[in-house]
């Protein structure tokens, strides 16, 4: 490359739009003299011009009129020559003799850019005659170039059709898109809409590669499949080749945040286009009107240098989906992009487009002769988090595979991004351990052992090497020295995770349970129930090897208030390591019609997205009441009308409706299981009601212990005696003669002067019993067994 003295500025040339000056000197670039002399150039000559990011092409010097005001750093060239090879204003180029002689064309295959047949309007032989009078005049012919022709007698007089140059015979492999000239040996062929012999689309691939992407295979084999109509064009194959008419124009890619939308556009754009038009880039600084013609130019754009991509990231931003008060009439942006969608329907003009939020897009580009295609992005399961993992840079740290693989079951909800961030925590960690042994790296110098100055493409433990008896790639081994080796540990991922919080989990009702079954005094039969429905699927598969077993979709915990329906729930989260969203149903209810509705629904659709997950519904009877219920408690009347039958109506069918509730589990608690609607209480919805029943005598004597762990217990309590005189109280209860019987001690200590003294005593107890009540009855037991009892008869 030229140092920076010796580049000069691309500039536009600016020429008289007419017929006879179209072609002729088109692919001239103006440079003044002394550049010329410079570089060794004479007038005529073939030079090659190669930008900083290794464009290259090849141009006539032409010596340039200078003027009072003209930089002498500066190249000219027309609009043709600076999109043939992709120019742009804002390229330096070096400019060199072209030492290659140009070869004879034989045979050029050309195509309608406008998408119409070569013989519309008037006959072939007749196209053919002005084509070859248009393409004669340019000194230069490129596969990919474009030129206008334009009749000067017949129906079509004056009538402009463009075209494109698809090949050219002979080719030379592998330069196929080497420059020709164009003499009496040449002809004219129509390509229609297939290339005959060489292509000039082998510089960068045809198709968007798996490297550094984990856990997308299905969605980018099946984008590949659109883009190998417009790139991996091959006369010689003996497959049959995709008619035209099977293609789609724009396909939309749609997730969450981090799924890699993003890093599938910039991909996708890296292939070999002969233009890649970014529409957030070509709308940047305008505003009104003006924002209308900036896509109209990019879109013409893309249709004069096909095969062309068009790029729009963030879709929403552009084709919203049109307010409530919108004025009648008005033209949106959505109405532009359909336009011009319409427009490149049938040509080499693929739009890409990726947006967060599908239901938000305008629903006139969701059609199928428009965005005809929607991909989804999902949120990776187990094994695509472990492919994603297994895809991420690893140069300078020593990660065994079986703990990528235990890290990528563990990490429900985390998309890519996360995966990332997560992936990088955790070598930051084992770097500053490594650190604090003799020798290590500084900051600067793990950076870039770890990260290389390639970045990912310099990764040496790439999955194609073999691994050692420690699962660890062979080849990380080979590349660094001993002292540069940071391993990465188990313990450096769970510190890692624990400060982190999945991008599937945010802007949910979410907590995030720290509460185990030990937590939990009784209800070994309660747990034993959940743990079939909830942990033993996921923990011990292989039993199920071989049965076909309906999963169950919901359990509801009732029984009277304080006895650790809401704790149990959360030591299922903890234990099956499920995503928990705890959503109290007096939280859901709105005051604005639709809006509970939809709150619960996106409750769902987030459970969905960060599946295996369990949703917990505290409170359920505030949003589920039975429809007939006397007194005006039900959905039909305590939650307004028909508004509450609404949200009654949405969560039975979000539990049971059309989409199946795939790895998501609902769990429910109430204390009025006679106020809930019977069709929530049927199979395929709540399968299994489960009575959470006042603890009995063994069961108060653990959680008294639970509650006393950790405070200092003088020898004369029992806990056996409490348990004994605590009949008909609640867990809750429990906790509280605890925490009454630890204040009282504090009491006695602030009366003796302070300081330490004596334990929590069996006095303390004795005065706790007789300021707790219990919040238990004995008619209130008799109602939730009468309950039971009456769905057991049913």
């Amino acid at each position: 490359m030229a140092p920076d003295d010796q580049r000069l500025k691309v500039r536009q040339l600016n020429r008289p739009n007419t017929d006879s000056s179209d072609l002729v000197g088109a692919f001239r670039l103006h440079i003044l003299p002394s550049e010329m002399s410079a570089l060794g150039l004479r007038p005529g000559e073939y030079c090659r011009l190669v930008t900083d990011h290794g464009i290259s092409g090849v141009a006539v010097a032409w010596p340039d009129t200078p003027s009072g005001k003209q930089n002498s750093r500066i190249a000219r060239m027309t609009d043709l020559l600076k999109d043939t090879y992709c120019f742009s204003l804002s390229d330096l180029i070096s400019i060199d003799k072209n030492l290659e002689e140009l070869r004879s064309a034989q045979t050029v295959y050309i195509d309608s850019v406008d998408g119409q047949s070569p013989a519309d309007g008037f006959g072939l032989e007749e196209l053919e005659f002005w084509a070859t009078i248009a393409i004669a005049q340019l000194e230069i012919i490129v596969c990919g170039g474009t030129f206008t022709v334009t009749p000067r007698r017949g129906p079509e007089k004056g009538q402009k059709r463009r075209f494109i140059i698809r090949a050219i015979e002979p080719s030379y492999p592998p330069n196929q898109s080497a420059p020709y000239f164009f003499d009496t040996n040449s002809r004219i062929a129509f390509a229609r809409g297939a290339t005959a012999g060489g292509v000039s689309t082998a510089s960068r691939g045809a198709a968007i590669s798996q490297d550094g992407i984990g856990g997308l295979e299905p969605q980018i084999r099946h984008l590949n499949e659109h883009l190998a109509r417009l790139l991996a064009k091959d006369a010689s194959s003996s497959l049959p080749a995709m008619p035209a008419w099977t293609s789609i124009t724009a396909a939309c890619l749609h997730g969450l945040s981090g799924t890699g939308k993003t890093m599938v556009l910039r991909k996708a754009a890296r292939l070999s286009w002969r233009r890649v038009v970014d529409l957030s880039y070509a709308v940047r600084g305008k505003s009104g009107s003006a924002v209308h013609g900036a896509i109209e130019k990019a879109f013409y754009t893309a249709v004069v240098s096909q095969p062309s991509l068009v790029v729009i990231d963030n879709l929403e931003k552009f084709a919203r989906k049109p307010d409530r008060e919108a004025t009648p009439g008005t033209r949106s942006i959505a109405d532009t992009i359909a336009a011009e969608l319409d427009r490149v329907t049938g040509l080499d003009v693929f739009v890409l487009c990726a947006t967060q939020r599908l239901a938000d897009i305008d629903p006139v580009l969701r059609t199928p002769a428009r965005i005809s295609e929607e991909i989804e992005l999902p949120v990776p399961d187990a094994r695509a988090r472990t492919a994603v993992l297994k895809s991420l840079p690893r140069r300078g740290i020593l990660v065994a595979e079986n703990l990528l693989e235990d890290v990528g079951r563990k990490t429900h909800g985390f998309v890519g991004q996360d995966l990332l961030a997560l992936h990088q925590d955790a070598a930051r960690r084992a770097f500053r351990r490594h650190r604090e042994s003799a020798g290590a790296l500084s900051p600067a110098d793990f950076e870039k052992v770890m990260f290389g100055e390639g970045g990912v493409g310099g990764d040496p433990g790439g999955p194609s090497s073999p691994i050692d008896e420690r699962g660890v790639r062979t080849s990380q081994r080979q590349s660094i020295t001993a002292k540069q080796i940071v391993e990465v540990l188990p313990e450096d991922y769970a510190e890692a995770q624990a400060r982190m919080q999945p991008t599937a989990m945010k802007e949910v009702f979410l907590d995030v349970p720290d509460v185990r079954w030990n937590d939990i005094g009784g209800g070994e039969d309660v747990m034993k129930q959940l743990y079939r429905v909830f942990e033993r699927p996921v923990k011990r598969r292989e039993l199920f090897a071989g049965l076909k077993v309906r999963p169950q979709a919901g359990i509801l915990l009732y029984g009277p208030p304080g006895c650790s329906k809401t704790l149990t729930a959360k030591a299922v989260a903890t234990e099956s390591g499920f995503n928990f969203l705890a959503v109290k149903g007096a939280e859901l209810t709105s005051m604005y019609v639709g809006e509970t509705e939809r709150q619960l629904r996106d409750v769902f659709r987030k459970a969905r997205q960060a599946a295996p997950a369990i949703i917990f519904f505290d409170e359920i009877d505030a949003i589920a009441g039975a429809r007939d219920s006397p007194g005006g408690r039900g959905a039909g009347a305590g939650a307004g009308g028909l508004a509450g039958l609404n949200v009654l109506t949405t969560l039975l069918n979000e539990m049971d409706g059309i989409e199946a509730l795939k790895g998501v589990l609902v769990l429910a608690a109430t204390n009025r299981p006679e106020s809930l609607d019977p069709a929530l209480l049927r199979p395929g919805r709540f399968d299994k009601l489960v009575y959470v029943s006042p603890p009995d005598v063994a069961a108060r004597r653990q959680i008294l212990a639970i509650a006393a762990r950790g405070s200092a217990l003088e020898p004369d309590v029992d806990l056996d005696e409490v348990a004994r005189r605590t009949e008909l109280y609640s867990g809750a209860d429990l906790v509280a003669v605890v925490n009454e019987a630890v204040m009282g001690c504090v009491d006695e200590r602030e009366e003796a002067g302070g300081g330490a003294g004596t334990g929590v005593a069996m006095r303390h107890f004795e005065g706790a019993l007789r300021n707790v009540r219990k919040s238990i009855s004995t008619k209130m037991v008799a109602e939730y067994e009468r309950f039971e009892s009456t769905r057991a008869v049913k």
